[in-house]
């Protein structure tokens, strides 16, 4: 296995077994091409709060089975040069992919400050073995928090807006469903008193609690 690859090793290639007093060539050989590196790292930048400790990542490319990179972060503000990133916490770590391939990660920890870090560039710069070196630049943005006192009148405003909506929908559908169960007072009917037995020369009056009117009829 060839570790640490740069392009100076780029040729042909051919097996070779030496022993005590002699050895075997053989005869196939093939031609390896290693290009410049041109992957960038990976940079992840969770969401920034003013005043708030956040970690910003930085994942070294490709899966390296060599010597471990330097990775170093940078950070300009506008207008000025870059520098490292004062009040910051570093931390590499290597992880164990295979038995053969490593995954290299560095962190960067601090707390977020609108006045020193928004509209900052912070770059994170990898450097491998033979001086092969890569980068990726992102913007950092940083963001206030919202605080209760903003927050909780519009929050208990729509609340109460919702309830006298649906405070009124309900008094109307009740209202509705009221009218049409109760019938008016023309529209109450009365009922027929029955006899058994009944002569037709006896007339049935009957007369509705609280009503004027008087019904006859004949049985």
């Amino acid at each position: 296995m060839v570790n640490d690859l740069t392009e100076s090793d780029s040729g042909e290639y051919q097996l070779k077994v030496n022993r005590q007093r002699d050895g075997w060539t053989f005869s196939p050989r093939v031609t390896v091409s290693v290009k410049a590196l041109s992957q960038k790292p990976t940079v992840r930048v969770p969401p920034l709060t003013e005043g708030q400790q956040t970690t910003l990542t930085c994942t070294a490319p490709g899966l390296c089975s060599g010597s471990p990179p330097t990775i170093t972060w940078m950070w300009k503000p506008t207008g000025d040069r870059e520098s490292h990133l004062a009040g910051n916490v570093t931390d590499l770590v290597t992880e164990e992919m295979s038995d053969f391939t490593q995954r290299h990660v560095s962190t960067l920890t601090f707390k977020a400050s609108s006045e020193h870090h928004h509209h900052t560039n912070v770059t994170c710069v990898v450097n491998f073995t033979g001086n092969v070196t890569t980068e990726e630049t992102v913007t950092l943005t940083v963001i206030f928090p919202v605080p209760p006192s903003v927050v909780l009148p519009w929050v208990l405003a729509g609340i109460s807006l919702t309830i006298n909506v649906f405070a009124t929908i309900f008094m109307m559908l009740l209202w509705n469903s009221r009218r049409k169960a109760t019938p008016n007072q023309e529209d109450r009917t009365y009922m027929s008193l029955k006899k058994r037995e009944c002569s037709p020369d006896y007339d049935v009056i009957a007369r509705h609690p609280g009503s004027s009117s008087i019904f006859e009829g004949s049985c």
